[in-house]
């Protein structure tokens, strides 16, 4: 919920800076949102499997399950953040033909290629901590990292408007 709220609060700031910022917005959100969904598997499955091994007594193969998932992850989204990356000039055709969004996009999928790969990497490690059932840690690390990056995915934002 209080990453919904983040990504709302940064769509209100939007709004408020112009409609081509609105719009460039809610095309960067959507590739957000596409690309976040092989993480999202990711940690579903370490949840899973590192509850289960932590259930079995069995904290080295969570540790081990833990790892290789994070290597899975971070691998996999490197590769779809290049290709985010490369295709930042492409990728925006397909919702829009103004120039002056186009423009916004390039210029911010460049920064959101990268924070793609640690959204996944925080998003993986939110699983391994539910698996080893410290949700009331990742709450409390969520709270005061989405804070931060709101704060910096909005000053980005801005510094690209200008």
């Amino acid at each position: 919920c209080l990453e919904w709220w983040c990504f709302e609060f940064i769509t209100l700031m939007s709004g408020f800076i112009s409609t081509n910022a609105l719009a460039a917005q809610s095309i960067v959100l959507q590739t957000i949102s596409a690309c976040y969904m092989v993480p999202l598997g990711i940690s579903v499955c370490l949840g899973a499997l590192t509850g289960n091994a932590m259930g079995a007594n069995k904290p080295r193969l969570a540790r081990m399950t833990s790892y290789a998932g994070m290597i899975l992850v971070m691998s996999l989204q490197a590769i779809i953040s290049f290709f985010v990356f490369i295709c930042r000039d492409s990728w925006p055709t397909m919702y829009t033909d103004d120039p002056v969004v186009l423009h916004i996009v390039d210029r911010t999928l460049i920064v959101t290629a990268l924070y793609l790969v640690f959204d996944a990497i925080q998003g993986s490690l939110g699983g391994v901590l539910r698996g080893s059932g410290k949700q009331y840690l990742g709450a409390i690390i969520n709270l005061c990292m989405y804070y931060f990056k709101t704060i910096g995915v909005r000053d980005a934002f801005l510094r690209i408007q200008s």
